[in-house]
């Protein structure tokens, strides 16, 4: 195996783990053909404060995810949820989280379709459907390894006041062709910028999604493994709470990492938040709504989204809340300080060797 493709190999556990905070989950694909505008950039504002925190009581740690209400600077408008979400993670956090959403008039949510003329609410039939498709992706695999849920299985989403807002697979695809990794023309990266070389990182991420590829089924048997080991499920929740916690919602530090997976990110967060604006405005219309509506997605989606709010609608935070979306107990698990300082080792290894430091 060529240093390059060792290295690309290496941004799959840490791309399937990023994919679980900025929203990879899918129904299944179709073919492409779509148009699309390149995405914009939400103004720079004072530091944003991060969705996601790690929360560590002697050597119990969970991984949390915050919800910040908004108000607009003048008062005829209603107030605005962002709600940010992990994509695996206990089945009573996403109870907490259904309750929470069933008091706003309007609930804007995530989901790459293969149809952008997709319905904007599901049926009690579409969301059977989602969640049975959802149960046979990667990441549903990956949760059930771990003793977990799957965002997609766990969520009701033919509720009233749910409202599809992100763009279709196409869409999405027809960006990525549109808008390939910058560099500096001169160099041989940007002559070749489009080859499957110059893309490995993403290319090997995709198919990681792919139900049909080499490289899902061996991320499948791996899981299997440790579906079969309390204790190794337990080291790999804490692996991936040391990873989300430390890049979740760093976009920018993982674009330059990686021109591959920046590409990748800067899709699947600016174009599709872009998309939420549009919806969002519409919702916010007196006439629309007088109570709240509350954007659910994704948790590293909600830094660049609050500084559109607060750029571009002049909102301002409020109000912040945060809940568990899992948590491991290293000493019910029977993990030694040794285990824990390895896994931390390890992951923070991981992290230097990819050009990502701390991004807290």
């Amino acid at each position: 195996m060529t240093p390059h493709r060792s290295r690309a190999l290496a941004w799959v556990p840490l791309g399937v783990c990023v994919a679980m905070a900025f929203g990879c989950a899918s129904e299944r694909s179709a073919s492409t053909g779509a148009s699309a505008v390149a995405p914009s950039v939400a103004a720079p504002m004072a530091v944003v404060p991060s969705y996601i925190r790690i929360h560590q009581t002697n050597r119990v740690i969970s991984l949390d995810i915050a919800l910040r209400r908004f108000t607009p600077r003048r008062q005829d408008s209603p107030s605005v949820w962002l709600v940010g979400v992990t994509h695996i993670g206990d089945p009573k956090y996403y109870a907490e989280l259904q309750s929470f959403l069933a008091s706003q008039a309007v609930v804007l949510f995530e989901g790459v379709r293969p149809d952008s003329a997709a319905r904007a609410t599901a049926t009690p039939e579409e969301a059977a459907r989602i969640r049975r498709s959802a149960e046979d992706s990667l990441q549903g695999s990956m949760a059930r390894s771990l003793g977990l849920a799957f965002q997609l299985s766990a969520i009701d989403y033919s509720k009233a006041n749910f409202q599809h807002s992100d763009l279709s697979l196409a869409e999405i695809q027809a960006l990525m062709r549109a808008h390939p990794p910058k560099a500096d023309p001169s160099s041989k990266l940007a002559r070749d910028a489009s080859s499957p070389k110059q893309n490995a990182e993403f290319n090997l991420l995709l198919q990681a999604m792919d139900n049909a590829s080499w490289l899902n089924q061996f991320l499948r048997a791996l899981f299997g493994v440790l579906e079969s080991s309390p204790r190794l499920q337990t080291l790999s929740k804490l692996a991936m709470i040391r990873v989300m916690g430390a890049v979740g919602d760093e976009l920018q530090a993982a674009g330059q990492a990686s021109q591959g997976m920046g590409q990748l990110l800067e899709v699947l967060l600016s174009a599709r938040n872009e998309r939420v604006l549009t919806d969002l405005k519409a919702a916010l219309k007196p006439s629309r709504n007088s109570a709240g509506v509350a954007v659910f997605y994704g948790a590293g989606h909600m830094k660049d989204m609050a500084s559109r709010l607060q750029s571009q609608l002049k909102y301002e935070m409020r109000e912040e809340r945060w809940m568990q979306a899992f948590t491991v107990d290293l000493d019910s698990a029977g993990i030694s300080g040794f285990e824990e300082r390895m896994i931390d080792s390890l992951v923070a290894a991981q992290i230097r060797s990819l050009g990502l430091g701390p991004s807290r």
